[in-house]
């Protein structure tokens, strides 16, 4: 049932269909501990559905998280001939009808300092990958791909001058991008870095190990959320939201024009430069700051 979701259709990016094959094999695991005997995705029914999205919602899975999750079921079952049943099993009837747009928010001071003290307390290079999504603007998926060899270049970055140079094979999409930090930003960014860097020389390379990366970015996320509180509006997510604010705020008082730094903001968050881009970073990640 897990290729199926490789049948779906569309060109969605490596890291996308590597998600979908996550998201399968979660719903494939889940049937299979709660005794649903599925044969394919053509044996998958409504009840099987609502269950595993109530399932997910009693473990803290946030609405946000769910609707991604839906998203690759349907675009399995579409690609398997089932796209009047997808079309049936809406995000209303779930009980997943909440905004798509906007839920994550900042994350508190308070709230990521303590988050921070108890992941690292379990594992070290988790509160790394959290306080460098934080200083950074990274991705969850970036912070944990991040080994010491390229942590050590984004330092050397730093040292002599403010943009980090996130290379393709740890982003969304493959592609490449500089991320521009403010003369404020710069210390803390590099302090966590090197942080980073001396847990991942600790640790054979890596911050999180673990069989593979998917494999890596969930035991991240089961750390966040466990220990460090880190779910529903107040996610990991969130640390890049805190990003998103300072560095939107001193690309302001840098002189930018609003709409000069929603694009700058844009392109540092990996969302491309566009005008239709930088009104997206402001609906999602600025929502009730920007007018």
């Amino acid at each position: 049932m897990i290729r199926a979701s490789l049948h779906g259709g569309g060109k969605g990016s490596s890291q996308t269909r590597e998600s979908h094959e996550f998201t399968f094999s979660a719903f494939v695991n889940w049937a299979y501990a709660n005794n649903w005997q599925l044969t394919g995705p053509e044996s998958i029914k409504t009840k099987h559905l609502e269950a595993f999205v109530k399932d997910r919602l009693a473990q803290g899975i946030s609405k946000r998280t769910l609707q991604k999750d839906m998203a690759a079921l349907r675009r399995s079952l579409i690609g398997v001939g089932r796209a009047e049943f997808a079309r049936q099993v809406t995000n209303k009837h779930l009980g997943l009808q909440a905004r798509r747009l906007g839920f994550h928010s900042p994350l508190p001071k308070e709230k990521y300092e303590e988050a921070r003290t108890k992941m690292n307390q379990k594992e070290p290079g988790a509160a790394s990958v959290l306080e460098i999504g934080l200083t950074c603007g990274f991705r969850r998926e970036e912070g944990v791909r991040s080994k010491s060899e390229i942590l050590a270049n984004f330092i050397a970055d730093l040292e002599k001058g403010n943009i980090l140079h996130v290379p393709g094979g740890i982003t969304k999409g493959g592609k490449a991008r500089n991320v521009t930090l403010q003369p404020e930003q710069v210390p803390p960014a590099l302090a966590a870095l090197k942080r980073a860097h001396k847990i991942a020389e600790e640790n054979g390379g890596y911050l999180i190990k673990a069989l593979d990366r998917e494999k890596a970015v969930k035991k991240y996320a089961n750390i966040a959320s466990r220990y460090g509180g880190l779910t529903g509006e107040e996610s990991t997510h969130s640390a890049r939201c805190s990003f998103a604010h300072a560095n939107y705020h001193a690309l302001r008082a840098a002189g930018l024009s609003k709409q000069q730094a929603l694009i700058a903001l844009s392109l540092n968050l990996g969302h491309g430069g566009s005008g239709s881009r930088g009104r997206y970073c402001k609906m999602v990640y600025l929502r009730g700051v920007v007018d």
